[in-house]
């Protein structure tokens, strides 16, 4: 009878030496090295709209309450966004109001130096500070 060498468990071919785990393992770690700063900046960009969403639901409210009631100081306005990124600051007097989305003292969006707080006016006037406070709109 003859004995197959490929299941034979001393046979030096079957499975993975040491060195080929490791330098998959270099390999992995790498391409996790590259990738995950761009998927955080590709997080974060995407929880900006949270920040947009607060100050444009905001907007609606103050609207709708002014054409109701004549002044914006009587006005009840969200002052956390529904997922918890941002907090609202609010200057309104009876006639105008500028809201200011910044990050929560304790969420993420804290590191996301590109687009630092959000702000939008009662004439529809959008602005960001940050680094890039051009495309933080976008």
């Amino acid at each position: 009878m003859q004995r197959d060498n490929k299941s034979f468990p001393g046979n030096p071919k079957n499975g993975f030496s040491l060195i080929e785990l490791i330098a998959v393992m270099a390999i992995i770690g790498i391409l996790v090295s590259i990738a995950m700063p761009s998927y955080s900046q590709y997080i974060q960009k995407q929880r900006r709209v949270d920040a947009h969403h607060l100050l444009l639901e905001n907007r609606s409210k103050l609207t709708r309450c002014f054409t109701f009631a004549g002044s914006y100081t009587d006005c009840r306005i969200r002052t956390e966004s529904k997922l918890e990124f941002y907090t609202l600051n609010s200057n309104i007097t009876p006639t105008s109001w500028t809201l200011t989305a910044v990050p929560a003292p304790n969420s993420t969006q804290v590191k996301d130096t590109a687009c630092s707080s959000f702000s939008l006016d009662n004439l529809d006037e959008k602005s960001a500070t940050g680094d890039t406070p051009d495309q933080c709109w976008h």
